[in-house]
């Protein structure tokens, strides 16, 4: 029984915006899109979300996607460097 309480307890439960951001990470930009825009579903202004959104869209090759999204974030929060460069 306590293998099993060990394991429960080790168990981490990732959010989607998590998720989209560790696949950001390995580079797999349409699945960070996908989990960000679950994400969205639940939380529509979260600018973080969206800048990652943007930032995958435009290295997966989807520059009107990334751009639109990246316009969106600005709206709510100033853009990381990294973006701004992107958006430029």
């Amino acid at each position: 029984m306590t293998s099993i309480n060990q394991a429960d307890a080790m168990t981490v439960e990732l959010d989607d915006l998590e998720i989209a951001r560790l696949e950001f990470q390995r580079g797999r930009f349409r699945l960070c899109i996908k989990f960000a825009d679950y994400w969205l579903v639940k939380h529509p202004d979260d600018s973080h979300a969206l800048e990652l959104i943007g930032l995958a869209a435009v290295k997966s090759g989807r520059t009107g996607r990334g751009i639109a999204a990246l316009e969106e974030a600005a709206l709510i929060s100033p853009l990381t460097m990294e973006s701004r460069i992107s958006l430029a």
